[in-house]
């Protein structure tokens, strides 16, 4: 489990947090920070000095070796980064000393100039790395761009292989050379029912189904938003589907929303508002059933209250463990849910 950047309630973070051994963790919850926790190996951003938050981040493999995509976000003067950031995963590695930073990795910057965003939604569907939505200088915004895997592999190892590049800069700090090439990122012509300008939204990308994806809630400026559509990537057309279920889930941002099995979606926590108010995080579970896009409203006080807090983020490893990270409601809190109790 990687967790890169955010915001710790004081300032935006510029570090990357990789947990090693998730897959034996158990079904408790504990502090990242104490003896009984399992493995983290924490190094500090050297070129972000400014912090980064409202961003994304996706893994992909260059040269066989496992590299860390940070897209997008903002600093703390509010400046609007790079759309890809890249960085060796073998470059994190566990501290040797007792600082709780024990050294710098420094990152590669590919960028496209009209790109720029923060809380959008990044996702990996048939090689090919996707952007929908967020918000800009301008406001939110409904835009979806792709870009080949292939390519990004290329045009980094492209950088890296050509020094005479008028597109490399010299970091004068670690006397490093870092790369900023322009990317060729495409847009996708979105047809049917395209989903709102909207940020704080979730895109879930169907593991079963890789022409297959669903968006749900996300804040447009004025409302949450309550509505589930269908994206179709072959032919890139959306459709607003029809739920069901005795209790509906109210419209909502900072959510997250991840597929447990191939029928099953699980959707936790959120705001109903943009958070401007004093209202807590919303303290509601839903499971969405695929095969009849039904909703299905979870009783459990146990998982409930694991599961209340916004702007956290999720990842299912070995089947059926939930990780749960961060949130408004525990910013360091490290939470695990077996899905099969749900």
């Amino acid at each position: 489990m990687i967790i890169s950047g955010g915001f710790n309630g004081n300032e935006k973070m510029n570090d990357i947090c990789i947990l090693k051994n998730a897959i034996n963790v158990d079904n408790f919850d504990y502090e990242p920070d104490e003896n009984n926790t399992p493995n983290w190996m924490i190094a500090k951003i050297d070129n972000l000095d400014n912090g980064i938050s409202g961003a994304q981040s996706e893994i992909i493999y260059i040269n066989n070796e496992p590299h860390l995509l940070i897209l997008g976000g903002y600093d703390n003067a509010r400046t609007l980064q790079p759309m890809i950031r890249v960085i060796n995963y073998n470059d994190v590695r566990e501290n040797d000393s007792e600082s709780k930073y024990a050294y710098n990795v420094s990152s590669d910057v590919l960028y496209e100039g009209c790109l720029e965003r923060r809380w959008f939604q990044s996702f990996q569907v048939n090689n090919h790395l996707f952007i929908h939505g967020g918000f800009d200088y301008n406001g939110p915004i409904n835009s979806m761009y792709k870009i080949s895997v292939d390519e990004i592999v290329n045009l980094y190892n492209n950088g890296n292989n050509n020094d005479n590049n008028n597109n490399i800069q010299l970091n004068t700090k670690k006397n490093q050379k870092k790369k900023k090439i322009k990317t060729n990122f495409v847009l996708v012509n979105q047809k049917g029912c395209v989903p709102s300008p909207r940020r704080w939204h979730t895109v879930t990308p169907n593991s079963f189904n890789e022409n297959q994806c669903f968006l749900f809630g996300g804040y447009d400026g004025s409302i949450c938003n309550d509505g589930l559509f269908e994206f179709n990537y072959e032919t890139e057309t959306w459709k607003s589907m029809n739920v069901k279920g005795n209790d509906i889930p109210v419209g909502r941002c900072r959510h997250t929303f991840t597929q447990i099995s191939e029928k099953e979606i699980l959707m936790i926590g959120g705001y109903d508002t943009d958070r401007k108010t004093s209202k807590p995080p919303l303290l509601d579970v839903y499971k969405l059933t695929l095969d009849d896009y039904q909703w299905h409203k979870i009783e459990n006080w146990n998982i409930i209250d694991v599961c209340k807090k916004s702007g956290h983020s999720t990842t299912l490893i070995d089947d059926h463990k939930l990780l749960i990270f961060g949130g408004s409601k525990h910013s360091t809190l490290l939470s695990v849910l077996d899905t099969r109790n749900i």
